[in-house]
């Protein structure tokens, strides 16, 4: 994970509870974003409450959250960013119930559970000087810089390779086209909370709420531009919208109440259908998917992740004793030997691009076909993300030229060294 140390550093220590190996680090690291996303929801519900919401609004906008399918999805796979929204929501909460200092701290924690989290503290800060409180926000703003700079500073001493692993290797390349077609999409599958959300923000002008909204979604914007970002990244933009909203659905129910109740009925079926669209879209653009499939718990759904492993190319990898690069860590979870190593050629890539990587190591080996096989998904060396490649060109060229793939119609991949030619 490049996202750390907090999420890796909890994982790991979990992950006895759960057994040994990759799947008991991948349920203990499922287990922190499980709890992370509850604890979102909560907090988006508290929140929801400090800009004079009732309950009831705020418990529906939290549940529309939840039932998203951008968090029925990225809620429960094992990524940091779920614990980096609750450290940030909290802060926002432990800021508005007066305790500062612990406020401070949860903004750091958010930092070191994904680095470049700036919104949270940010809010706080613009906030204050919204309402002419410099000296405050000065004081709060410095204080974090400060707590957070001094972790770094130690982190770095700890580990020589902290500062490389954890900001030069998210060095990457563009996607100038990624905010716009991530955040449209998101816009899409959760029409209702943006709507309520941007209803609330142009009723009630710029609050503390507003301005998490307005700066969540300006850092997950710039975020997205870095090649290799997802429809997850504007999670928190989602999150400060469903805190929003809940006001407008409360204008909403007010109106409503002095209609007949026919008329309620029918605006609480509206509002039902409305926070449930996203699911409804998600089954229409994929029609060839089951039904049954796309409305089952993500958790029910593990299989997918090893069915398309051929059990003849597995054999085939079991009676191999030398060193396996894989670029998918699927194989670990059917595969549990020390030979097997992963690597990620999205980052090595963008860091050998900006000169942080010396792949001559890499290739020279493969030019001398030390490592025994090469495992790669169902896109082989063509594996692409927005139109780039993950294989740079000398690493493509240097397998090709050294390695042939195994000949199946199944997969994966796999790529034996070419016998020598006498």
């Amino acid at each position: 994970m490049l996202y750390g140390p907090i999420v890796p550093f909890v994982a790991a220590h979990l992950s006895h509870v759960f057994g040994h190996g990759a799947v008991a680090v991948l349920a203990a690291g499922r287990s922190i974003t499980i709890l992370s996303t509850l604890m979102v929801c909560a907090l988006v519900f508290s929140l929801a409450q400090f800009t004079g919401a009732s309950r009831l609004s705020s418990a529906i906008a939290a549940l529309g959250f939840m039932i998203s399918p951008l968090v029925q999805l990225w809620g429960f796979e094992f990524r940091a960013d779920m614990p980096a929204l609750a450290f940030n929501l909290a802060g926002v909460f432990a800021f508005e119930t007066g305790l500062y200092p612990l406020a401070i701290v949860l903004f750091a924690g958010a930092f070191f559970a994904k680095q470049g989290q700036f919104y949270g503290i940010a809010t706080i800060v613009l906030s204050l000087c919204i309402g002419r409180d410099f000296r405050r926000a000065a004081t709060i703003g410095a204080a974090w810089a400060i707590v957070t700079g001094v972790v770094i500073a130690v982190m770095q001493c700890v580990s020589p390779w902290y500062w490389l692993n954890t900001f030069g290797a998210l060095a990457g390349y563009y996607d100038i086209s990624a905010p716009l077609s991530l955040l449209r999409h998101n816009i899409v599958l959760n029409a209702m909370l943006v709507l309520l959300g941007g209803c609330s923000l142009f009723r009630f002008g710029l609050n503390q709420m507003g301005c998490l909204f307005l700066l969540a979604l300006a850092e997950n914007s710039m975020d997205s531009l870095r090649w290799g970002s997802n429809f997850y990244y504007f999670l928190p933009t989602i999150a400060a919208a469903a805190i929003l909203a809940p006001a407008a659905l409360d204008s909403l129910f007010d109106w409503a109440d002095s209609r007949r109740v026919a008329f309620q009925v029918m605006c609480g079926v509206f509002v039902a259908i409305t926070f449930s669209a996203g699911t409804v879209i998600d089954v229409v653009r994929n029609p060839s998917a089951p039904i049954a499939e796309a409305v089952r718990p993500v958790a029910v759904r593990d299989h997918c992740v090893v069915n398309y492993w051929d059990s003849g190319a597995l054999r085939k990898l079991k009676s191999i004793d030398g060193t396996i690069i894989i670029d998918s860590p699927e194989l670990m979870f059917v595969d549990h030997r020390s030979n097997i190593r992963f690597i990620e050629p999205m980052v090595l890539g963008a860091m050998k691009s900006h000169g942080t990587f010396d792949d001559s190591h890499l290739i020279s080996s493969i030019r001398r076909r030390e490592i025994a096989a090469f495992v790669f998904g169902p896109e082989g060396l063509n594996l692409e993300w927005r139109g780039r490649k993950f294989f740079w060109p000398e690493l493509r060229d240097a397998i090709e030229a050294n390695y042939d793939k195994l000949s199946s119609a199944c997969v994966p991949v796999v790529m034996m060294p070419k016998r020598s030619s006498k």
